[in-house]
């Protein structure tokens, strides 16, 4: 009774987390796949016409194909992940932001106040004096 409850969560959490490499990956064999069948039907096309002269042309054109293909896989599986390292390591904020965050947070001024007095430190206060 534990064992599908532990694999239907363990293929959610692989969904959710590689859900858009999956679908780019399973778009990516497809798009191959198509490529290979099409060619496959103009070699066989071009056999029963004996018209080999641009035979090796959808060679060529399939090999493009693939090389297109796995270049644009590529660059949509690996290119987010390094867009979101470059933006998390930056160490010094724009300099618009503290301005931002001092017209945002009402109690910005509070927060860089150097000790806050609270009611008990002001009667503690009060009593120091009158001795």
């Amino acid at each position: 009774m534990l064992r599908p409850l532990v694999k239907l969560t363990l293929v959610h959490l692989l969904w959710r987390n590689y859900k858009s490499a999956i679908l780019t990956t399973l778009i990516a064999i497809i798009c191959i796949l198509v490529v290979s069948f099409v060619h496959a039907d103009y070699v066989a096309y071009a056999k029963n016409l004996s018209n080999d002269n641009t035979l090796g042309l959808s060679f060529i054109i399939k090999w493009l194909c693939y090389i297109s293909i796995s270049l644009i896989w590529f660059i949509l599986c690996f290119r987010p992940y390094k867009s979101q390292k470059s933006t998390n390591t930056s160490k010094h904020p724009p300099d618009d932001s503290v301005d931002k965050i001092q017209t945002d947070d009402p109690f910005y001024a509070i927060s860089k106040m150097g000790k806050l007095k609270s009611r008990a430190d002001r009667v503690i206060e009060r009593k120091k004096e009158d001795a």
